[in-house]
């Protein structure tokens, strides 16, 4: 398990209390079904902002690294399945923004990262992800985050740079378990954020009024907010769940664990 996280100014007391509530979006969100492990959160109050990130996977080596401005760069297809990239026509651009990425499967392919504008993006699994098929230039989906980290200042830029190009999905060649697909949480130093989820072969936009809580895991944000509107102090009446007992059941010294 890996975490990273990206502070903009420390903040101790209120980021206690942030992180509790947090901690709580978390886990009445993780059960929508069996929990997955990937979350992404902002916490905030004026001036004062962290972006944390927890991902899981399936092998922990990795590089940070650091990507320069002022590079030409066009997208490589070559751990996407060929059938998938068939008269598609890769990305073409130059990095605008210096950036530094946490990379799994090496350099123009990062997990997550952060830009020299302060802006920071995420990736999380999300199975039955549906990217859009039509004339846009596509690259790799982890491309896809440095393409955003390279052209991007701000929330509002990558979304104006998402309509230029598509994202198209991975082969089972990395997990034997079909394409992988992703979802991404993105954020800027103002504090805006903007969750994008492809689904039914659109790409679904929430940001402002339709972000009411900065938090992403393993499913699509719709889904989350209509399982969190359930809960009380979030809309719904149901007690908010607590995991106490399984808290008892690893302190029992009777119990025994396997890894």
């Amino acid at each position: 398990m890996k975490q990273t996280s990206h502070w903009f100014q420390r903040s101790k007391t209120r980021q206690r209390i942030n992180l509790l509530l947090i901690g709580g979006i978390l886990l009445i969100i993780g059960m929508i079904q069996e929990s997955h492990a990937c979350s992404t959160f902002m916490l905030e109050r004026p001036g004062q902002r962290v972006v944390g990130h927890n991902f899981d996977w399936n092998f922990e080596d990795a590089l940070i690294t650091i990507n320069k401005r002022e590079v030409a760069k066009t997208a490589s297809f070559y751990m996407i399945e060929s059938k998938r990239v068939q008269h598609a026509v890769p990305a073409k651009w130059v990095s605008k923004f210096g950036s530094v990425t946490f990379n799994q499967y090496g350099l123009e392919w990062p997990q997550d990262g952060m830009n020299e504008a302060g802006l920071v993006i995420h990736q999380m699994f999300m199975e039955g992800s549906q990217y859009p098929v039509n004339e846009q230039p596509a690259l790799d989906p982890l491309q896809w985050i440095q393409y955003q980290l390279d052209t991007s200042a701000t929330v509002d830029d990558v979304l104006k740079n998402a309509q230029k190009v598509r994202p198209v999905a991975v082969g089972s060649d990395l997990t034997n378990n079909g394409p992988v697909t992703l979802h991404y949480m993105v954020c800027d130093i103002s504090g805006a954020c903007a969750v994008i989820d492809f689904k039914g072969g659109e790409m679904k936009v929430y940001t402002g009024a339709t972000l009411p809580v900065k938090v992403l895991t393993n499913y699509f944000y719709d889904d989350e907010v209509a399982n969190l509107q359930k809960y009380a102090g979030f809309g719904g009446n149901l007690p908010i769940p607590s995991r106490q007992d399984e808290i008892d059941d690893y302190n029992d010294p009777n119990r025994t664990w396997e890894a």
